[in-house]
């Protein structure tokens, strides 16, 4: 495991911690409902005071402060003020349908403590058709693994790396690199990531394959924006591959992986495969 890095402050490079990978704390469980009932409340009032300022713009700053101030308005106590924009941003939970009625919106970072709300020519999320044919894996999983592993994105990139799924849906051989990531890249602030791996194909080729994966939850959605902030760092950090980003979606006991384009542009991205695999084991 690479050494943990000291957060630096933003500099002229583009990856502030110089490409290297710490660590992220652990997420921990799901939010509750009535908190996040709380975050849409904050999100909506700061959308909509922004959005009456500038009813044209096609995009809308606003900080942290921004965050705080709202959730002071509202009789609000925050023990985490940077956690509600982390949850539109990284597909959490969707904007609220109020926000959402305006057009497509998604939320980006823009530097430390710096968020815009962002207009789309597309739906900010990614929608994944749930008629897709079920390939089924003889499941390689230890039994004792099994039996103590939790429900969390976590637990899902456990099962796909002792299954090689990776593997198994692009067609490389794949090396895990590094779970769970975080850095900041400037202009954009903290990026964050599942998952990492190295791939090589039948004729030496080298790739680099981050990884967000996704619980069955309704409100956990694969977001565009989030797509492009894991192209951008892999092409930083790893100039001399080529990137495949990859999406992972837990429906109904089954894994739905994606690959997308290494677009950076949210306007942009596509789908290029889906692959649903579905682990079993004999009795």
């Amino acid at each position: 495991m690479p050494e943990k890095a000291k957060q630096t402050p933003e500099t002229g490079n583009e990856l502030e911690n110089s490409g290297t990978l710490f660590p992220l704390e652990e997420v921990g469980p799901a939010i509750p409902e009535e908190k996040l009932k709380e975050y849409d409340r904050i999100i909506e009032k700061v959308f909509h005071k922004l959005r009456e300022a500038n009813p044209n713009a096609g995009s809308l700053a606003f900080t942290l402060k921004d965050v705080k101030q709202t959730a002071i308005e509202l009789g609000l106590v925050q023990e985490n003020p940077p956690d509600v924009a982390y949850t539109y941003r990284t597909g959490r939970s969707a904007l609220p349908k109020s926000i959402l009625t305006h057009g497509d919106w998604a939320i980006t970072g823009a530097g430390k403590g710096k968020y815009e709300f962002m207009h789309l020519n597309r739906s900010p999320y990614v929608i994944i058709p749930e008629d897709l044919k079920i390939i089924r894996v003889l499941d390689a999983t230890p039994q004792i693994v099994l039996k103590y592993q939790g429900k969390d994105e976590q637990s899902i990139l456990a099962r796909i790396r002792y299954n090689r799924l990776i593997d198994t849906f692009t067609s490389l051989t794949t090396y895990h690199l590094q779970a769970h990531l975080r850095t900041s890249i400037k202009g954009l602030g903290q990026v964050e990531m599942d998952d990492l791996y190295i791939g090589i194909n039948t004729d030496g080729d080298g790739f680099i394959l981050p990884v967000e994966a996704k619980s069955e939850a309704p409100r956990d959605l694969l977001g565009v924006v989030q797509i492009t902030q894991m192209v951008r760092f892999a092409r930083k950090a790893f100039p001399g591959l080529k990137v495949r980003p990859i999406g992972v979606k837990l429906m109904k006991g089954t894994f739905v992986f994606l690959e997308f384009n290494d677009t950076d542009d949210v306007n942009l991205v596509a789908t290029e495969t889906y692959k649903r695999y579905e682990l079993y084991r004999e009795r």
